[in-house]
């Protein structure tokens, strides 16, 4: 399957144990051939936020889709 920036996808995330996993949405920052990188969407902000994503183009985007 292709993917495209702003496609929202379900991942399966491990939890820390890594033998359990929980699957969670996530929004695709770019994609380049069968390689996406991805960033999770939850709904917990955690204490210490590392950097804020420009997310405006895919918010303002009208042709948004779950893949």
């Amino acid at each position: 399957m292709t993917y495209k920036p702003c496609d929202i996808v379900l991942v399966n995330f491990p939890f820390t144990d890594l033998v359990s996993s929980k699957v969670r949405p996530a929004i695709v920052i770019t994609a380049k051939g069968e390689d996406i990188i991805i960033l999770g969407i939850f709904s917990k902000i955690p204490e210490e936020i590392l950097f804020v994503p420009d997310l405006t183009a895919c918010l303002n985007s009208t042709k948004r889709k779950v893949a």
